[in-house]
């Protein structure tokens, strides 16, 4: 069996939320996309030598824009505000990049072959969270919040024949990628 995971990343985001009345915000979850190191499990081409993919296969670019809905707890004049919220994560994948160990592994050069064709679906998923707003005045304050996202999707990829563009062998994994994430940040209310 061979499969992928993606390793931890960090990255900047920034939030833009919109209160419908005092306990309620709609709000934009928009990121710097970071950058994920892939790491492969199993091995490809057994019946050829092997290609083994127990090391980083390559990295990646996410795009993952999320709408949340929260609902805070306390008033508006609160100096400390508790919330809890929901929302979905649509993550793009972009930019794959093929790690050079495994473009230079000895099997692919041995049958005049590369990795082509590497894509990872994009997929949209739950996002649920808990965090706190701690107003330092009236325009400006602390914010920090834990998120869970339960993203699945798939990874695809063809092993090539560099001659002839015959496919030699394809693969296929699912993906699980199951974050907690942590945010701290400063914001400004207009």
């Amino acid at each position: 069996t061979v499969g992928f995971e993606l390793e931890n990343s960090d990255t900047a985001e920034f939030k833009f939320d919109y209160l419908v009345n005092d306990n309620v915000s709609l709000g934009l979850i928009l990121g710097v996309p970071p950058t994920f190191d892939i790491k492969g499990k199993g091995v490809l081409l057994k019946n050829f030598g092997g290609l083994d993919l127990n090391k980083k296969v390559g990295d990646v670019k996410v795009y993952s824009p999320v709408v949340t809905g929260k609902y805070h707890f306390g008033t508006v004049d609160s100096k400390f505000r508790p919330y809890v919220g929901a929302g979905f994560m649509y993550a793009h994948f972009s930019d794959f990049k093929l790690d050079s160990a495994i473009a230079n592994d000895a099997t692919l050069k041995a049958f005049n072959a590369n990795i082509h064709n590497v894509k990872i679906d994009d997929a949209v998923a739950p996002v649920a969270f808990i965090g706190a707003d701690y107003n330092i005045n009236k325009n400006w304050f602390a914010t920090a919040s834990v998120s869970y996202v339960h993203l699945s999707t798939h990874a695809n990829l063809n092993v090539v024949e560099n001659t002839t563009g015959t496919t030699l062998a394809t693969g296929s994994s699912k993906i699980e990628i199951n974050p907690i994430v942590t945010y701290l940040g400063i914001g400004y209310r207009f």
